[in-house]
């Protein structure tokens, strides 16, 4: 997961709500455990800290982590549970190096990322979201 890792230089790039699909494939087909795909929509007021939800591979299984690490994230945790709940997507409360997240592994963890954005955060379109990338191969299909 992005908050184990340290001393490393990873990948970045900016991407568009309609890539999620695209950057989860990748994942998912090129990555092994302890890749990860971490996005950050821009911020809703200047002084917060940015939201932060990554796709990780975890015991061989992709999923979509909602890290309660950024206060953002802390905030919203509920309103995420909440969206969660509404599709009828399982999760579970999980806690690896003393920090809690919320973990789907589910086939819709692609669709849900982009639900989360748009319905939680009014992400829409083209909306430049910073992508870091870890541990596979991106932009998928490049040489």
């Amino acid at each position: 997961m992005y908050f184990r890792q340290g001393g490393f230089v990873a990948q970045t790039d900016t991407v568009s709500l309609d890539d999620i699909p695209r950057v989860y494939e990748a994942l998912k087909t090129t990555g092994q455990d302890g890749s990860f795909a971490v996005f950050m929509p821009p911020k809703l007021e200047p002084d917060e800290d940015a939201l932060n939800i990554q796709f990780s591979i975890e015991n061989g299984s992709i999923g979509l982590d909602w890290v309660l690490i950024s206060p953002v994230n802390i905030r919203d945790k509920g309103k995420f549970v909440e969206l969660l709940n509404t599709k009828r997507i399982p999760y579970r409360e999980l806690e690896m190096n003393n920090v809690s997240y919320l973990r789907i592994e589910d086939g819709r963890s692609a669709k849900m990322c982009q639900s989360m954005l748009e319905e939680m955060y009014g992400v829409s379109g083209r909306i430049g979201i910073e992508l870091i990338v870890e541990g596979f191969d991106w932009p998928a299909g490049d040489d």
